[in-house]
C-alpha cells in the first residue's frame, strides 16, 4: 500500500511538474531556475518509474532497469542542454557530445516499444497506453522537440499511471474487505 500511495503522489507530483515545463518552455528563465527545475523534474520522473517498475514484481528487471538508466541519461543531458547555453553550443559543435544526447534518446523509443509489448501481452492497458504515449515522447525528444507537446503527453502518460495505481489499490481493499467479512 505504501508503494501505491507512494506513485500515486510521485504521479501527481510529475503531472504538475510537466505543467510547470509547460510554463517553462515559453517563458524566459534564468539559467540557475532552469537548473534547478530540471533537476527537480528529473529526480520525480526517475523515482515515478523505479517505484512504478518495483511495483511490478513479474516485470524483468533488465527491462525495468535498462528504461530507468536511459532516463536518467536523457535527464541529464536535457539538464545540461537547458540551463546551459555553452554546453548547448558544445553538443551542435561536437560529434561525441551528439551522440551523447542522440543515442539515448534512440534507446528510449526501442524501450517504450518493449515496454508496449510487455504491457500489452500482460493485459495491463492503462500502462500499454501510457507507453504508447512514451514512444510518442520519445520520437519528440529525438527530434528535438521537448517543449509544450511532449509536457502534455507526459501529464497524460502520467494520468493514465495514476488511475493504474488507484484502480489496484481499491481492488486491493475491496479484496481485503470481502476477507476480513468472510472471517467473522
Amino acid at each position: 500500500m505504501k508503494i501505491k500511495f507512494s506513485i500515486m503522489t510521485l504521479a501527481l507530483f510529475y503531472i504538475i511538474l510537466n505543467l510547470g515545463f509547460y510554463k517553462v518552455s515559453v517563458h524566459n528563465y534564468s539559467n540557475f531556475k532552469l537548473f534547478l527545475f530540471t533537476t527537480i523534474f528529473a529526480i520525480v520522473e526517475v523515482l515515478l518509474f523505479v517505484y512504478l517498475f518495483s511495483y511490478l514484481k513479474e516485470m524483468p528487471r533488465i527491462i525495468g532497469g535498462t528504461f530507468i538508466v536511459t532516463i536518467i541519461i536523457i535527464n541529464i543531458g536535457r539538464i545540461l542542454l537547458l540551463s546551459s547555453p555553452i554546453f548547448n553550443d558544445f553538443v551542435n559543435s561536437s560529434f561525441i557530445a551528439s551522440v551523447f544526447i542522440g543515442v539515448p534518446r534512440i534507446i528510449l523509443i526501442f524501450m517504450c516499444i518493449v515496454l508496449s509489448i510487455y504491457f500489452y501481452e500482460n493485459k495491463i492497458y492503462l500502462l500499454f497506453f501510457s507507453s504508447l504515449l512514451g514512444i510518442v515522447v520519445a520520437i519528440l525528444l529525438y527530434l528535438d522537440f521537448d517543449t509544450n507537446i511532449s509536457a502534455i503527453v507526459r501529464t497524460i502518460m502520467a494520468l493514465f499511471i495514476a488511475v493504474y495505481t488507484y484502480k489496484k489499490w481499491k481492488e486491493k481493499i475491496v479484496i481485503e474487505e470481502e476477507g476480513e467479512s468472510d472471517e467473522n
